[in-house]
C-alpha cells in the first residue's frame, strides 16, 4: 500500500544555541498554528566524465535544501525571531542590519494509511519574504 502524503500541520522551530565540534544545542521548540504548506526543495548537482566517446563516471553533490513555507498569518513575535527583527511598543520594527538567526524546524505530515511522518531539519536561517495584496473583487481571495 502506497504513503500519500494528506496532510501538513504541527510546525515548530527551535533557535539554535551552539554549533561546535561537540554538536548542536537549540532552545525549546516553540510551535507556529496554521501550517497551510511546506516545501522541501533539495538542490542536488552532477558533472558526468566522458572518455571514449561515452560516459563513465557521474558525480553528485547535495547543494542544500530550500524551505518554502506558507503560513495563514504569521504573529509579529515569530516573524521577530525568525528574522532577527525587534518589537517596539507593540511594532515590528525592521533594520537593514538585522541578522536572522540559525534554526531547526519540525513538522509533521499524515500518510494516507494512517500512520505518520515526521520530519525535522537541523540548521537553517529564514529569509524575509514577498508580500503579495490585491484588491477585493465579487468573491473573496485569500492572501497569506
Amino acid at each position: 500500500m502506497a504513503k500519500l502524503k494528506i496532510g501538513v500541520q504541527n510546525f515548530h522551530y527551535a533557535e539554535m544555541t551552539k554549533d561546535d565540534e561537540t554538536g548542536f544545542q537549540y532552545k525549546p521548540p516553540i510551535h507556529v498554528p496554521n501550517m497551510v504548506t511546506i516545501t522541501l526543495d533539495k538542490t542536488t548537482n552532477s558533472t558526468t566524465f566522458y572518455a571514449d566517446n561515452k560516459p563513465i563516471e557521474v558525480a553528485t553533490t547535495y547543494g542544500g535544501t530550500k524551505v518554502t513555507l506558507e503560513m495563514s498569518d504569521l504573529p509579529q513575535e515569530v516573524q521577530a525571531a525568525l528574522l532577527g527583527h525587534t518589537i517596539e511598543n507593540g511594532v515590528l520594527k525592521r533594520n537593514a542590519d538585522d541578522k536572522a538567526p540559525y534554526v531547526a524546524i519540525m513538522f509533521e505530515s499524515d500518510l494516507s494509511d494512517g500512520t505518520k511522518e515526521y520530519i525535522k531539519l537541523y540548521k537553517g536561517m529564514f529569509r524575509v519574504p514577498k508580500a503579495e495584496y490585491s484588491t477585493k473583487k465579487e468573491s473573496p481571495e485569500f492572501k497569506t
